[in-house]
């Protein structure tokens, strides 16, 4: 992605951000308007810093009401990264994008990561792609007594999955959402084929977009892993279905298209050519706790690694990805550190 912050100022440019800044009230406001006419970034920190190489007088001056002062500059960084210094220019939709949180085994601080760096950035939506939910309770691993199952319910799953819905919703203000099924959400269709446990089908504790109350929440269904899907631009967002050593060639050679995936828990990118189209296949890392008994099932040394991604969407489709990854619950993004108990 080009840097939006080194493109210079042509004579044009200054042209227009003069026009703009005597119809606003304040810098800011004339930011947010020139935005829109450059298609890049504009801060209040840069169009000054322009104007004085420039040698123009301070853009407060020419404002529709002239401030007194300048305005004033923080001495730290702020907290949060202010929405004006989003990485993603104002005319592209930004998504987080989550596989593989196995709630109720999921990792808190890559979740309170999730929900700081959505916030922060100011995306517009969240896409969960698949195994949101563990099911523990019905998997072929807890088969056996009654014993073994105590302890395990569905309903508990789902109250902790609304939970966390809750979090992500209340933290992030975003409506584009979107919730995909993946393998262990179908855990609970095909136990529902096994024995006698047909009895359950209609039953609320067998939907799962009624168990997580979906709708109430803001999100999208999309159901029936593999297949189950949305499409973003140019890129096809899903759980996935392959995890071979090279899933992300895989999941390439086989769909032909630019896809986002999780399922496998490794990350991992590949790369094809063609002509006029963006072919990439990006698998993500999980958001389970990886000491939890969710993952119980880890292959030792544990080669699996958490971490989400990062899509933003241009009008045309076209789009820019990035995987987020984590080493000791802790990740870099725009400068900052994330994770472990919160932003750090």
């Amino acid at each position: 992605m080009a840097n939006q912050y080194s493109s210079a100022w042509t004579t044009e440019h200054f042209e227009i951000a003069q026009r703009i800044l005597k119809t606003c009230e304040t810098v800011a406001e004339a930011c947010a308007v020139l935005e829109a006419h450059f298609d890049r970034v504009v801060t209040v920190n840069a169009i000054e810093r322009a104007f004085r190489r420039r040698g123009l007088p301070p853009p407060a001056t020419m404002l529709m009401r002239p401030s007194p002062e300048p305005e004033p500059q923080a001495e730290e960084p702020p907290s949060r990264l202010p929405s004006s210094v989003s990485p993603f220019p104002s005319p592209e939709k930004v998504y987080l994008v989550c596989s593989d949180v196995h709630a109720p085994g999921h990792s808190v601080p890559v979740m309170d990561a999730f929900i700081a760096i959505g916030k922060d950035v100011g995306v517009h939506g969240v896409v969960i792609a698949g195994d949101y939910l563990d099911l523990h309770e019905v998997s072929r691993h807890s088969a056996g007594s009654v014993a073994q199952r105590e302890g395990h319910r569905v309903v508990d799953s789902y109250a902790e999955g609304r939970a966390l819905l809750r979090r992500i919703v209340d933290g992030i203000d975003c409506t584009d959402n979107y919730f995909i099924d993946g393998n262990h959400e179908d855990r609970i269709r095909r136990w529902l084929h096994s024995g006698d446990n047909a009895v359950w089908i209609g039953a609320d504790a067998t939907e799962i977009d009624k168990g997580l109350e979906l709708a109430e929440f803001g999100f999208q269904y999309r159901a029936g892993w593999p297949e189950a899907h949305v499409r973003l631009g140019h890129m096809i967002v899903t759980h996935g279905r392959f995890t071979n050593l090279h899933h992300a060639k895989k999941h390439l050679d086989t769909w032909r298209c630019a896809t986002m995936y999780g399922h496998t828990h490794r990350p991992q990118l590949a790369y094809a050519a063609g002509f006029k189209s963006q072919q990439v296949a990006i698998g993500l890392g999980h958001c389970a706790d990886p000491a939890g008994e969710a993952m119980a099932y880890a292959p030792q040394p544990n080669d699996w690694c958490n971490g989400f991604g990062l899509l933003a969407v241009r009008p045309s489709g076209v789009f820019h990805a990035e995987q987020i990854n984590f080493y000791d619950d802790v990740t870099s993004f725009g400068g900052r550190l994330y994770g472990r108990g919160g932003q750090l």
